[in-house]
């Protein structure tokens, strides 16, 4: 027997060990045996450093390429785009500043450009650090509810079998990258 709530296997016993549902129509107790992630733990390797957000050094130095490098390119671009477009504005904001117009440009003020640009390297950075994983596991979770939909029997081969993390994932999305950086550096220049 199937059970009517979840499809698993029911063969020889009152209940579901899956879910907890019981013949009689009711279910064990509020408490669900199984864990609510085991299909993300399962599809995601890192999850552990996922969820509790540790090893910050990756999200940090690879930024917008740690979504690929999750099987997000998608978002990986998109959340490079956004990450050029705020970098762009900064600097504009900082170099059109009324004071500095008349200005000619010395020593310090470079100094003090160089040192603008990269705090805002690193502000973004540490940005991207912080709400990396937290989209990377929720995007993750509306994936695998998807393949459960579509595939009730057979999701978590399907999830097993999707593709590893790889460099090329990664290259791929430097590649796009650069050329939307160039887009975005014409785009800069007509507006």
């Amino acid at each position: 027997m199937k059970c009517p709530r979840c499809h698993a296997n029911m063969a020889d016993r009152d209940y579901c060990i899956r879910c907890g549902y019981m013949k009689n129509g009711k279910i064990i107790g509020e408490y669900n045996p199984i864990d609510k992630d085991s299909d993300l733990k399962a599809y995601q390797d890192h999850y552990e450093e996922m969820v509790w957000n540790t090893k910050l050094y990756k999200p940090f130095f690879l930024g917008c390429f740690y979504f690929s490098w999750n099987r997000h390119l998608l978002v990986g671009l998109v959340s490079g785009f956004i990450g050029l477009a705020l970098y762009y504005l900064l600097m504009l904001l900082l170099v059109s500043f009324p004071l500095l117009d008349n200005i000619p440009i010395n020593e310090f003020q470079q100094t003090s450009l160089f040192m603008f640009n990269a705090i805002a390297i690193i502000i973004i950075r540490i940005i991207y650090a912080t709400v990396a994983n937290t989209i990377c596991l929720s995007l993750d979770r509306k994936k695998i509810s998807y393949v459960k939909k579509k595939y009730p029997e057979e999701y978590m081969k399907k999830l097993l079998k999707q593709k590893p993390r790889s460099f090329m994932q990664v290259l791929m999305h430097i590649m796009l990258y650069l050329l939307f950086f160039v887009l975005f550096l014409i785009l800069a220049k007509v507006f």
